[in-house]
């Protein structure tokens, strides 16, 4: 999976490429300090057999060496979160 994040005029938006081969758009409802939260606008590539897809996404920076995130899934009838941390490894 890539997530990327891009600016589309004034506003913060994020196409995540998921490995359930769709490509979910989301944009920035809320930034601050602490991180952003994204909501769904979109996607391409959508399966009606296999519709679940990332349907938005929390970015935490936890602290100058650690960053967590959470994809909220859902479109199948079910919603699940995945939870991710990443920590910077000191040399």
């Amino acid at each position: 999976m890539t997530t990327v994040y891009h600016l589309d005029g004034a506003d913060l938006r994020m196409t995540h490429y998921c490995a359930a081969k769709n490509q979910p758009r989301l944009k920035a409802t809320h930034i601050d300090d602490g991180g952003v939260d994204f909501a769904f606008v979109d996607a391409t590539n959508i399966d009606k057999s296999h519709p679940g897809h990332v349907e938005g996404m929390k970015l935490r920076f936890v602290s100058a060496d650690q960053v967590t995130i959470d994809f909220t899934f859902g479109g199948d009838g079910k919603q699940r979160v995945e939870h991710i941390e990443l920590k910077r490894l000191k040399s």
